[in-house]
């Protein structure tokens, strides 16, 4: 049985821990982006014996200060209507530790948990000043009131990928599939359809690429200390 599960939103993001599944206790599952999805296979898998949860990914700001790439260890989480929960103390510390002693850089700022993707720099400024979020996600606030709903200890980590200022076109939302893996055709066909998004997604790759790359840096650090 796995020792613990890590929730993430695509395909993409799940892939780094790729090379670290050989003899690790822990099972990398994908929503697609999708709250309902995510919210009916941690509610099936939970029911297996883990004994932590990590909630892993990409991540919007909401906040001009956080560039992409930025590394995000968040102390609590809220969702839209301001309500917060805290992620299990002890563990994150030993993750903090570990990623001082390896000289990477992080910060804590308030994660939001969300339904539907923000798309554009109003919308997520908006929610900034409602509750005063830094971070936007779609999966640690479902992680987290399910993990504490079980009493199971529970982590974010999140890397940025859009710029507060940053628009998220609506083509790359349409190209993530329910499997979390992203569909050529449609960002081919979105960006025939919508030639004035190929820009910002354009923008949004670059950026994503810098985030997982972040990720991809944290994953043998995590798993080395294993604070789950």
């Amino acid at each position: 049985m796995s020792e613990f599960f890590v929730i993430t939103g695509t395909k993409k993001e799940a892939a780094c821990f790729e090379d670290y599944t050989v003899g690790i206790g822990h099972k990398v599952l994908c929503s697609g982006a999708r709250v309902i999805r995510l919210t009916s296979i941690m509610q099936q898998e939970i029911q297996n014996g883990y004994c932590a949860l990590l909630s892993f990914g990409l991540a919007g700001g909401l906040v001009n200060d956080l560039a992409p790439g930025t590394l995000v260890i968040p102390s609590k989480i809220t969702d839209k209507t301001g309500s917060s929960r805290s992620v299990d103390r002890e563990t994150r510390n030993i993750l903090i530790d570990t990623l001082e002693d390896n000289n990477i850089g992080w910060v804590d700022r308030l994660v939001c948990g969300v339904n539907k993707p923000l798309t554009m720099p109003a919308e997520k400024e908006a929610l900034h000043r409602a509750i005063n979020a830094h971070v936007v996600d779609m999966e640690s606030h479902v992680a987290g009131e399910i993990a504490e709903r079980v009493g199971i200890p529970w982590l974010v980590i999140r890397a940025i990928a859009d710029h507060a200022s940053d628009s998220v076109p609506q083509t790359a939302t349409e190209s993530v599939m329910e499997n979390g893996a992203i569909s050529s055709k449609k960002l081919l066909k979105g960006s025939f359809r919508r030639p004035s998004e190929i820009p910002a997604l354009i923008t949004l790759a670059r950026n994503s690429i810098t985030g997982l790359n972040t990720l991809r840096r944290v994953v043998p650090l995590f798993l080395s200390c294993h604070p789950l």
